[in-house]
């Protein structure tokens, strides 16, 4: 089942059933971004004349968020602001913006493979875990930059490193089965969503957005 499925089963992912007008923002930016990515991962690609392995995670996320503000005033209604290392990697705003009005959605970025080991589990869903990121929200998402091997790989890897917490009896906020990424779809992007007990809120959903920024093979 996915995330926003109105099915009411016993178990975590089920009890998080959420309306479409309580979410409707959070809902309509994950499609505005789930129709988007896969083709700013083109124009990134075309952009560079060297590797995109070589660029580091905030210089592809300025990228996004510049082609996410240019494609959202064809329909207008949200900012998209790029926070240099001081919280999640990027904000999203109602447009027009009012001062001091809260984010609507927060997102995370990280390489594939990552910056340090198992990355994206540990400071990339272990912040929305411990509070770090996102503790007033209940929706957030994850954009993944893959640079090497494909979407089913890092599927398999990501959430081997959460079995391994799994295992581990001294982790709090302790990692459950719950903890591991569902596939949505693998196709232009690899789309998956998870969710996450935390420290003291109700858990937290998260949509993972993976994007290929790596060059095909010449034949």
């Amino acid at each position: 089942m996915t995330m926003f499925s109105e099915d009411n089963k016993p178990d975590l992912k089920s009890n998080l059933v959420y309306s479409i007008e309580r979410h409707r923002h959070q809902k309509r930016i994950l499609e505005f971004l789930q129709n988007s990515l896969p083709g700013f991962a083109r124009q990134l690609i075309e952009a560079v004349d060297f590797t995109l392995s070589n660029m580091w995670e905030d210089d592809i996320s300025r990228q996004i968020v510049n082609l996410l503000n240019d494609k959202i005033r064809e329909s207008s209604g949200y900012i998209f602001r790029f926070e240099a290392k001081s919280g999640p990697d990027i904000l999203i705003y109602a447009s027009p913006y009012a001062p001091f009005s809260a984010e609507l959605l927060i997102i995370e970025a990280k390489r594939l493979p990552p910056t340090s080991s198992r990355d994206y589990v540990h400071t990339g869903i272990g912040r929305f875990k411990r509070e770090e990121h996102g503790k007033q929200h209940e929706i957030a998402a994850i954009l993944g930059y893959v640079q090497d091997k494909d979407f089913a790989h890092w599927h398999m890897t990501v959430n081997s490193w959460i079995e391994d917490l799994i295992r581990k009896v001294d982790v709090s906020p302790a990692w459950i089965e719950q903890d591991k990424l569902s596939r949505v779809k693998e196709g232009d992007i690899g789309e998956y969503e998870s969710v996450h007990s935390r420290v003291s809120k109700a858990p937290i959903a998260l949509r993972h957005f993976w994007i290929m920024l790596k060059k095909a093979k010449a034949n």
